[in-house]
């Protein structure tokens, strides 16, 4: 069955597209797949609601729904919640998929370090992203998101020393609170929309 998907799901695939094709591409080539169907799932009050919970200077309902079927891709994927995924690219690049943080985190989830940063997709900023939450998750359980934001330091220093202050007023320690914040905003939003699906 493997050898048949390897060899029919490329066909599939949208031109341009940067997953490998043959054989191992199958999930590759399923997410390709799944960018290209999520789009009908979206609709108006959906993008919209995500919109809510941005400035409309940032956040066009195109530009939601190319969001959300980002999000929703990556998180099929990985098992990682769509509106946690929402909330770190809110925090951490402002849906800007394109973004370089300062020390080198690249695209709009900002994973990790990366430079030079890699041209790629949306939906691949989210898949790298998620892939790391995924990880951080895995490796760290309740302190994941804060190995997502700040690795195994960040978790050592908020255990040790209880509060670490990123900048004046702003502690690294919070923001998994912050991530979790914001996804329940979203979620809330969402959830008011006729069909406002994960």
């Amino acid at each position: 069955m493997g050898l048949i998907l390897d060899t029919l799901i490329p066909e599939v695939k949208p031109p341009g597209s940067p997953y490998p094709s043959g054989p191992g591409s199958v999930v590759r080539a399923a997410m390709d797949l799944l960018a290209l169907l999520f789009p009908l799932l979206v609709t108006d009050a959906d993008a919209d609601a995500l919109r809510s919970t941005a400035p409309d200077y940032l956040l066009s309902r195109e530009a939601a729904r190319e969001q959300l079927v980002a999000a929703r891709t990556a998180s099929v994927a990985t098992g990682m919640d769509v509106d946690l995924l929402l909330s770190i690219a809110w925090h951490e690049s402002r849906y800007v998929h394109q973004v370089v943080g300062p020390l080198g985190e690249c695209g709009v989830m900002q994973p990790e370090p990366n430079t030079p940063c890699p041209s790629h997709s949306l939906v691949d900023g989210y898949m790298d992203g998620a892939t790391h939450l995924a990880q951080w998750m895995d490796e760290a359980g309740e302190q994941g998101l804060l190995g997502y934001a700040g690795g195994w330091r960040a978790i050592r220093r908020c255990s040790e020393e209880g509060q670490v202050f990123i900048r004046p007023g702003v502690d690294g320690c919070k923001t998994p609170d912050v991530f979790r914040s914001r996804a329940r905003m979203i979620r809330r939003a969402r959830s008011r929309t006729p069909r406002a699906s994960s």
